[in-house]
């Protein structure tokens, strides 16, 4: 599934939320693909591209994984509630992430994810934000 927000305003929810992606992937097969550059405006002066499931599998993210879990006991329980807000779980459906932006503004960001999601609840929560 691919999801285009339409304006991200909230830089540091994109880095946690891409740094909590990674420190509690675990590991699975990669079926891991290149990243789709016509996801990605031709406007865009920046990108960034997170392959999950590519890093899922590296020795680096699983020993983030274990010790992100050791540190935060709560973590499992955070999670859980994740995947009960959004019908997916962050840990196992997010393939991958982009990001970019057409400006250097660095509160103006494009996030597309591509996942095993529950696409229409994803959308009335995007709509209820508004």
């Amino acid at each position: 599934m691919i999801y285009r927000t339409p304006s991200f305003r909230r830089p540091v929810v994109v880095v946690s939320s891409l740094a909590l992606l990674l420190a509690v992937a675990v590991a699975r097969p990669a079926a891991a693909e290149p990243v789709s550059l016509a996801t990605v405006s031709a406007e865009a002066v920046w990108m960034m591209h997170l392959d999950m499931d590519a890093a899922r599998d590296s020795t680096v993210v699983r020993r983030m994984h274990d010790r992100a879990m050791k540190m935060h006991p709560q973590l499992e329980a955070m999670m859980a509630m994740a995947k009960a807000m959004t019908g997916m779980d962050p840990r196992t459906d997010v393939d991958d992430v982009t990001v970019y932006g057409l400006d250097t503004d660095k509160r103006n960001a494009v996030m597309v994810v591509r996942a095993k999601a529950n696409r229409q609840l994803l959308e009335k929560m995007v709509e209820k934000a508004r």
